[in-house]
């Protein structure tokens, strides 16, 4: 009960109940599957001593563009992520986490 939506220590994966009784299928099949990539992806350990928030929206852009790709049935219409979530981005195209990271970080901490 102390998860609100879906998340994974690296190990396991977490659904708050009221969550998954309220959402429609098709968006707790996509999270289900965004939370097993990162287990597959070993999210939780590759961190380091990165910025957890940081780290976690590197890794959901990566992630949802993923799920995006394995939903996508005709790859000349794209799945349409739920506005609620991380959209993927063109510029992380073929990155790596680590390197969607540096990018926001750069970003995060670059001159006004």
């Amino acid at each position: 009960d102390s998860v609100q939506t879906m998340a994974t220590d690296g190990i396991a994966v977490f659904c708050g109940r009221e969550f998954v009784k309220k959402e429609s299928m098709e968006l707790l099949e996509f999270l289900l599957l965004h939370e097993l990539l990162h287990v597959y992806f070993n999210h939780c350990s590759r961190r380091g001593p990165r910025e957890p928030v940081l780290w976690n929206i590197a890794v959901d852009i990566y992630v949802n563009d993923q799920c995006a790709q394995l939903f996508t049935a005709d790859p000349s219409r794209p799945y349409s992520i739920d506005p609620r979530l991380i959209q993927p981005a063109i510029w992380a195209k073929d990155k790596t986490c680590e390197e969607i990271y540096d990018i926001l970080k750069d970003v995060q901490t670059a001159e006004p």
